[in-house]
């Protein structure tokens, strides 16, 4: 099984260790976890398709393309957008509160 890491280049850098232990305990449980420059989401003849996608970026429209092609992603298109857009949170905490 593979997994993207979907990251920003700089936060990738901040999050070593924790990209690290991802793929340390991937191997344990027969996953590959393969850290994405946030530049290079897009399938390239560089990457495979993967079997799922963690988005740990603050761009919606990575978790979407993914999504458009029926690849799992965490951190779906929508939750990226509210959790980074403050105006969008309050509306939905109004609507469900």
């Amino acid at each position: 099984m593979r997994g993207y890491l979907i990251y920003e280049s700089q936060e990738a850098e901040k999050n070593k260790g924790f990209i690290r232990i991802f793929q340390q305990q991937g191997e344990r449980h027969g996953i590959d976890f393969y850290y994405v420059p946030q530049n290079e989401f897009y399938l390239s003849e560089k990457w495979d398709i993967p079997d799922f996608v963690i988005n740990r970026t603050r761009r919606p429209e990575v978790s979407c393309w993914y999504e458009e092609r029926e690849i799992p992603v965490f951190h779906r298109h929508e939750l990226v957008d509210m959790a980074n857009n403050k105006y969008k949170t309050l509306q939905f905490f109004e609507e469900h509160l």
